[in-house]
């Protein structure tokens, strides 16, 4: 048999190798030996365009890829100076799809596995169970060991950002879920600041909360869509959320408690009327918000707010033209 003179010559049984059998390689020793010794080098240096192929099942290439220290560890690296290491997986002749996988046990017929995948339609990343495996979460992890940033559940449910469970809708529990539904829940600590719990949703045929809010875990109010297409902020006014209903009374010493004014607006010269803010305060707190000359970090003013509509003021009104009507219907039959 003639002297090998590329890799493709060799065969992986031994016996097809030249010299084969009882042939003799005198006069041609130091031929074969050159031979195999570049086909060593070539194997080595990565110079043969030869593709390797691993035919036996379950091939392995290994090396040391968990040394503590990151340095010493084996690494796929660009033999290019300075230049940018890139790792490829192609399909074969017309398939369309490529992908890594990573698996969580040394054998993974059993195991969770992270995949990365592209084929002619989408790319995607999937955390799912091959066998008796379970899935994981997909996680977003910012920092060497740092904090969670966002995950999706092993459930696929939702996308969560600064929590790591799927709340209710009114827990103290930081954080925002969008769920595969389209429903939003943002809820912040109730130690901290002002808080809110928000699910939206396609309205349909019935009337149904867009947004629907929470305070200390108590529905607060919804902003509401009915079947006309109509959308309203309405208050949480349920009677199970509230204790010894009865009739309202001074509801004619509230309004004169009021300083209703005038004004000029600052910002564009244009007249106003109304309440000042820390006025009403001292009559109807619930219905103003904020405190009176506050100030932001910064020094710029924390401008007080209120509400004009508020269910306080709606119903001092409603008790104080009852009790007129009622006044002036006796007087009409007296």
């Amino acid at each position: 048999m003639p002297v090998p003179s590329a890799i493709t010559d060799l065969s992986t049984t031994a016996a097809s190798n030249s010299p084969a059998g009882a042939e003799s390689a005198r006069g041609t020793i130091d031929d074969y030996l050159r031979a195999h010794a570049s086909f060593i080098a070539q194997t080595r240096v990565g110079t043969s365009t030869t593709t390797y192929t691993f035919s036996a099942t379950g091939a392995r290439i290994q090396g040391d890829f968990s040394n503590a220290t990151q340095s010493s560890r084996t690494a796929l690296q660009s033999s290019t100076s300075n230049g940018v290491t890139s790792i490829s997986a192609l399909p074969n002749g017309t398939a369309t799809a490529a992908g890594y996988n990573a698996y969580n046990a040394a054998d993974p017929t059993n195991s969770a596995y992270v995949g990365f995948d592209i084929s002619s339609t989408l790319a995607k990343l999937t955390s799912s169970a091959i066998g008796s495996g379970a899935s994981l979460p997909l996680t977003i992890n910012v920092g060497n060991g740092g904090p969670e940033f966002a995950r999706i559940p092993a459930d696929g449910s939702g996308l969560l950002v600064g929590r790591t469970t799927t709340p209710s809708e009114n827990t103290n529990a930081a954080g925002t879920t969008l769920n595969k539904n389209g429903r939003v829940i943002s809820e912040c600590d109730y130690a901290v600041s002002p808080h809110f719990t928000s699910n939206v949703f396609n309205a349909g045929a019935n009337n149904a909360n867009n947004w629907q809010f929470y305070r200390n875990g108590i529905a607060a109010g919804v902003i509401v869509t009915n079947s006309s297409a109509q959308t309203s902020y309405a208050a949480s006014s349920d009677y199970r959320l509230k204790n010894d209903p009865e009739p309202l009374t001074g509801s004619g010493a509230f309004i004169d408690a009021l300083q209703p004014k005038k004004w000029t607006w600052d910002t564009s010269g244009q007249p106003g009327a109304g309440f000042i803010a820390h006025e009403v305060a001292t009559v109807s707190p619930s219905s103003v918000f904020g405190e009176k000359d506050a100030v932001n970090d910064d020094g710029s003013p924390r401008y007080q707010s209120m509400e004009y509509g508020s269910p306080e003021f709606i119903a001092n009104i409603v008790a104080e033209l009852q009790s007129l009507r009622a006044r002036v219907t006796a007087l009409e039959a007296a």
